[in-house]
């Protein structure tokens, strides 16, 4: 054997005994990001004082945030209608951001009685959109604190009453809520996930037109062959 690799071969047994498998933490490892799936108040109508974070909403009734309102007792409503949860921060957690689902038709947000964000336009002066509104993300702005500190979340809903009868209100997936970095992260890859989405099916689409045109033209020229039709 080489001397060079006998001097290597000594040095990594001299370090080996140094050295220690890495101890993995689920609490400091874990990524300051979270699934607001779950049971969100609920109630039906209009009124300022409902994004208050002192307002008591215990005789709400709770409906589940990843689905409609429309299939949770509501069919067929249509108009406005708010949400109301709480989110615990941790200690020395600074810029938080929320991503709300897509929402059908409308919405605005509240954090601790503050408006801090919405989608389209609201009463009194809505705006019918063809969709629900898509994703965003929020920047919450809350202060890094020494303590866990409650935040007071409350989100207004306009469902255009003419959707109400076909078209289902309210959240239509999952809301994420986190460190702003993280959050924007899922954001763009939201974003790219839709984007190669609509590369795809608009691709077949023209696809399709192709092979129709062809088709069609062969037709033409030869009539008697009907199944190119």
């Amino acid at each position: 054997m080489k001397r060079p690799h006998i001097v290597g071969l000594l040095f990594l047994l001299v370090l080996c005994p140094a050295l220690q498998a890495q101890t993995f933490d689920l609490d400091k490892d874990r990524q300051p990001i979270a699934s607001l799936g779950g049971l969100w108040r609920f109630h039906t109508g209009d009124d300022p004082s409902w994004s208050d974070p002192g307002f008591d909403d215990s005789q709400w009734p709770l409906l589940r945030s990843q689905e409609s309102w429309s299939t949770q007792g509501y069919k067929g409503y249509g108009g406005t209608a708010w949400y109301r949860f709480r989110v615990v921060i941790p200690a020395g957690m600074g810029s938080i951001s929320l991503m709300p689902a897509e929402i059908r038709t409308n919405y605005q947000v509240f954090s601790d009685g503050r408006l801090v964000g919405e989608c389209g336009g609201m009463p009194p002066h809505p705006v019918v959109s063809a969709g629900p509104c898509q994703s965003n993300v929020f920047a919450l702005s809350t202060p890094s604190t020494a303590n866990p500190r409650t935040l007071s979340l409350a989100i207004r809903v306009w469902h255009w009453p003419l959707y109400g009868a076909y078209r289902s209100g309210g959240p239509q997936g999952t809301t994420m809520i986190g460190a702003t970095g993280l959050i924007q992260a899922q954001h763009q890859s939201l974003l790219n996930a839709q984007l190669r989405y609509s590369g795809e099916y608009s691709f077949l689409v023209v696809l399709s037109s192709l092979g129709a045109l062809v088709s069609l033209s062969l037709f033409l020229f030869r009539r008697e062959d009907w199944e190119y039709i």
